[in-house]
């Protein structure tokens, strides 16, 4: 595949991506008086304030920073092209779908779907290159630029004001189901931003290492790579690594019980 249908797949899920966080916005969290905190959260509220269209407000408060984007020419036009569609489309969803009523009556369970749906436009639009909400981007901790990353730093700050802010205007219902569709959309952009994956590394510290590492090759036809032995043990304990699927995990653990009930087992990450 070449570079510019890379770019091309990008914009997709970028556009794609703010979709999905303008529809959560505007077919469930609005109707609701429901915050998400950072930028978004602000731009709710001015709105309600204000009486101006969400969409609009997403694009002059993110004007700023959108244009310094746009300007860094350190940057690569690629990357400021992703920046700039993921707002631009975001704040044009928003607009065209203000006002529709909630898909969901009831605010609790439209805060939890409004949340994940939200979060997984986040996350998507984070991966591929753009960024929609500066404050959240911070949460995720992603790679931003200078002047994004520094609204995020203050991120706590932030949504705890918005927070309180929201509670004195829409009542404290609504602001403890905004904490609920404030923690789904971070939870939400960490696993769309980092992916989901299936497979798990299991570190294991035995005295039978030997045949613990046979029966993962005989039984599961895994890779095993042993590791230093134990110096508090005298050599006899040794660890050893084994990538295993998730839906695997348990069979294998049982197994490894089964021949070392002393064993120690603890899951790593798959890119340590």
């Amino acid at each position: 595949m070449s570079f510019n249908n890379r770019l091309s797949v990008r914009l997709t899920l970028v556009s794609a991506g703010s979709l999905s966080a303008a529809a959560g916005l505007e077919l469930f969290l609005v109707p609701h008086n429901l915050l998400v905190g950072g930028m978004t959260g602000i731009s709710v509220l001015f709105s309600y304030l204000t009486d101006m269209r969400l969409g609009v407000l997403l694009i002059l408060l993110h004007l700023p920073l959108l244009l310094l984007l746009l300007s860094d020419q350190k940057r690569h036009p690629h990357t400021r092209l992703l920046g700039a569609a993921g707002i631009f489309v975001w704040s044009v969803a928003t607009f065209a779908l203000h006002p529709k009523p909630a898909l969901i009556d009831q605010s609790l369970a439209s805060a939890a779907a409004g949340g994940i749906v939200i979060g997984i436009g986040f996350g998507l639009v984070l991966r591929y290159g753009g960024f929609l909400d500066p404050v959240a981007a911070g949460a995720a901790k992603r790679a931003l630029p200078r002047y994004v990353a520094a609204f995020g730093s203050y991120h706590a700050a932030i949504n705890g004001i918005l927070l309180l802010a929201g509670g004195i205007m829409f009542g404290w219902e609504a602001a403890m189901h905004s904490i609920l569709a404030l923690a789904f959309v971070w939870r939400m952009t960490v696993v769309a931003l980092n992916g989901f994956p299936m497979t798990r590394t299991l570190r294991i510290t035995t005295e039978r290492s030997d045949e613990i590492g046979l029966a993962l090759r005989s039984k599961f036809g895994k890779e095993v790579t042993i590791l230093l032995s134990e110096p508090d043990d005298g050599g006899a304990r040794k660890s050893m690594l084994c990538n295993v699927h998730r839906l695997e995990h348990s069979h294998i653990v049982r197994d490894i019980r089964a021949l070392d009930p002393e064993c120690e087992l603890s899951v790593l990450p798959v890119n340590q």
